[in-house]
């Protein structure tokens, strides 16, 4: 029994420990994630590095915040910390070097680090960290499907609770016509009672509903596209188009593709939300949505560009044998959905620590000031 305490408490293991915990941080950091990239981008990564991926893909360090072996890392930790202070205690040694306030210090750091532990176990083990893209109007219900993409510890038991909420609308606010200074998401929920009641999702100020925090992550503009075939009048698509957003250098490019039923051709669209015209040429005057302007291009399977139209709202622009409407446009907002049961205790177990640092060394401090 002493032989499997000393082993417990060991620094050994806890250097071991330590550089495992490193080793599997500096993976997640490195490795695509599952549940933090779309499941698209980590195909494509596993695809370019196939050598990697074979002998990584049974380790879980494509999803190693939630894996078993992290798991058993932190566990392993929370146990050796355990141990160590218990012993310590025990013997007396921390009573015999330091004072009573150093020795109280030394004792609540050392709790404070267990705690720290088991928040962080709890939390890897049972969180789970949804992201979802709403358009303005768009229902949201809280299940499974209607999540881009999500991910859930190894031990989450809790169900999705299949509540109904709508993005009602997405506020933007702009310094020069560019500079964006605040954004506000409005959500509308009925109640039990039968009332609607609407939240606000501020950026650094989530909104908490069922467990579940609703963070503001990112914006952009969607428009509405009904597309016909001109020759049969049937209606191909109509529906709004969350349009991504490229960095480039100080501006933006608002743009994206939707696949047409023609073999191998798509329409890309880029958005203007404020035009110029300079020599004949279209310039983005900004981010603020006064004068939108959106480019149609239908590219064949080459991505060649067989046809384009520059049309402002309502308008129609015809590309061979489509009809194309822009019918609306709207903002887009991305939210991350997380319920993290461990964090309260990681929080606690950070300000203890750090109330006990002050304890342990108050003395000195006063001491050295002193002199």
């Amino acid at each position: 029994m002493k032989k499997i305490i000393n082993f417990l408490s060991s620094a050994k293991l806890a250097i071991l420990l330590g550089f495992l915990f490193m080793s599997f941080s500096f993976a997640g950091a490195v490795l695509p994630q599952e549940g933090v990239m779309e499941p698209r981008e980590i195909t494509e990564w596993q695809a370019e590095h196939p050598l990697v991926t074979s002998l990584l893909s049974q380790t879980g360090l494509f999803h190693a915040f939630r894996s078993w072996p992290f798991l058993a890392v932190l566990l392993a930790l929370g146990i050796n910390t355990l141990v160590c202070t218990i012993t310590r205690l025990l013997g007396g040694e921390e009573t015999r070097r330091y004072s009573t306030l150093e020795y109280l210090g030394s004792v609540i750091f050392h709790v404070s680090l267990i705690m720290l532990f088991a928040g962080g176990f709890w939390s890897a083990a049972a969180r789970f960290d949804g992201y979802v893209v709403l358009t303005e109007g768009q229902m949201f219900r809280e299940v499974a499907p209607s999540y881009l993409r999500y991910a859930e510890g190894p031990l989450r038991r809790r169900e999705h609770t299949g509540f109904l909420a709508q993005l009602k609308s997405v506020y933007l606010k702009y310094e020069s016509g560019k500079h964006l200074v605040n954004l506000v998401s409005t959500f509308e929920v009925e109640e039990a009672s039968g009332r609607a009641r609407e939240h606000k999702v501020k950026v650094n100020h989530p909104w908490k509903h069922k467990g579940l925090a609703f963070t503001q992550d990112k914006t952009g503009f969607s428009p509405c596209l009904s597309i016909h075939d001109t020759a049969t009048g049937k209606l191909l698509f109509d529906s709004f188009v969350a349009l991504k957003t490229f960095q480039h250098g100080s501006t933006k490019e608002h743009k994206d593709f939707i696949s047409l039923p023609v073999h191998g051709e798509r329409l890309q669209m880029t958005l203007y939300p404020s035009f110029s015209r300079e020599g004949g040429k279209i310039h983005n005057a900004g981010d603020e949505l006064t004068k939108p302007l959106l480019r149609l291009e239908r590219m064949d399977e080459s991505g060649n560009v067989t046809a384009s139209k520059d049309i402002e709202s309502n308008e129609t622009a015809v590309l061979g044998d489509l009809s194309v409407q822009f019918a609306d446009l709207r903002y887009w907002a991305s939210f991350r959905i997380v319920d993290d049961p461990g964090y309260p205790l990681v929080v606690v177990a950070m300000w203890l620590g750090f109330a006990a640092l002050l304890a342990r060394y108050a003395q000195g401090m006063i001491s050295w000031l002193k002199e």
